[in-house]
């Protein structure tokens, strides 16, 4: 039994070997995906913006900085040993710190203080604004999926209304399916999410093995395949 409410899904990252083939997959297929924004730490991403939780995208672009440990050295050596498709899960936080000290309790290896950092959001008129966020990733030893928490600093402006208007109609997602998860995958999302699972049934989502898809309800049904894993579209 938890003694915190879970906490929602904030984002699925979805790990690709190339940032530009993946979105314009996905735009064929109906979706507005934002421009490339970079990482201070050797990542880069493209996102889909939807009603509460959002994808994405994020690839390895300057290998040079990513450091030794954490989200970017992640990511490198999942792709590097040829795994993509959401190898991360980013849970929502109100207070970083507080989730910091609550993830120790569990005898998760923690850092000393959350990360905060910043990168460039490119609006859809091609204005651009800062976004930040604090965030608390614990070490994720050698498991193959990650669970993390991630305080936004400024969320009005990463779901700013123009980035959530898409061809398709697509307005939130609702399942997760990851392949790659096993026991130890899912005993910390358990400590991070607070939930109990598979499946995970949190507010407006779930998270569950299997072959790796992201459903996604929309105005009209379809389905396209990024890096392995299928997104389906279906009406609510």
């Amino acid at each position: 039994m938890t003694h915190h409410p879970p906490h929602a899904l904030d984002h699925v990252v979805v790990a690709v070997p190339d940032l530009g083939e993946a979105a314009s997959g996905l735009e064929l297929a109906g979706f507005y995906v934002t421009a490339r924004s970079d990482h201070p730490f050797g990542t880069s991403n493209r996102l889909v913006m939807l009603e509460g939780v959002y994808i994405e995208l994020v690839s390895v672009t300057r290998p040079e900085m990513v450091p030794e440990s954490g989200f970017a050295r992640f990511v490198k050596e999942a792709l590097g040993a040829g795994r993509s498709g959401p190898i991360l899960f980013a849970f929502r936080s109100a207070d970083a710190q507080a989730d910091l000290e609550r993830m120790r309790s569990h005898g998760l290896t923690v850092p000393s203080e959350p990360m905060t950092f910043g990168r460039q959001s490119v609006r859809r008129d091609g204005s651009i604004r800062p976004v930040e966020f604090s965030v608390v990733i614990p070490d994720f030893g050698d498991r193959r999926v990650g669970s993390f928490v991630c305080q936004h600093l400024t969320p009005d402006e990463v779901w700013h209304p123009s980035l959530l208007d898409h061809p398709n109609g697509a307005a939130r997602v609702a399942a997760v399916y990851v392949a790659d998860a096993g026991k130890a995958e899912w005993e910390l999302m358990t400590q991070v999410a607070e939930a109990e699972g598979p499946p995970f049934r949190l507010p407006h989502i779930s998270i569950d093995a299997g072959p790796s898809r992201l459903v996604v309800e929309a105005r009209e049904t379809g389905q396209v395949e990024i890096a392995g894993t299928t997104v389906e579209l279906t009406v609510a």
